[in-house]
């Protein structure tokens, strides 16, 4: 990642440029969303604020043409759970999923103190709000609005 770590990426900031293994194979990079509206979305399968938002987040984004979806799952195995592929099979989610190292690097790289962390990224690479924590559905579709403009 090109940001070794910092705070939480603030309302304008460029999303680093990062790749990593992907959970189903194959390399995830932020390089395969570049100039597309895009919802990031970083999430441990252990979190039961993730495990509450994913469902209603990732479907509500997929319904969007034109609005991209990427995840990075992390702090794998910090806490008793699921494993991430386990929690995405039980929910039916299916999204490209980047799989962070055990010292956390993409986590710590983009600014993550809490789970889930969601940065709603306009087409120019740019963040256009952050939310940490569950979100309600409203809000999902209002952050969702403001890309979509973007």
């Amino acid at each position: 990642i090109d940001r070794a770590s910092g705070p939480q990426l603030e309302i304008g900031e460029q999303v680093p440029a990062f790749s990593a293994p992907g959970l189903d194979g194959g390399t995830v990079s932020w390089s395969d969303v570049e100039g597309t509206p895009t919802v990031l979305v970083v999430w441990a399968s252990w979190c039961p604020h993730c495990q509450a938002e994913l469902p209603i987040l990732v479907p509500a984004t997929q319904a969007r043409d034109g609005i991209e979806l990427m995840s990075v799952t992390t702090a794998i195995g910090q806490n008793p759970g699921p494993t991430p592929s386990a929690f995405l099979a039980d929910e039916g989610l299916v999204l490209t999923t980047a799989v962070d190292d055990e010292a956390g690097t993409l986590m710590q790289g983009l600014g993550v103190s809490s789970f889930p962390t969601v940065y709603y990224v306009g087409a120019d690479g740019s963040v256009v709000n952050a939310t940490l924590g569950e979100s309600p559905e409203g809000a999902i579709e209002e952050n969702l609005d403001a890309i979509e403009a973007s």
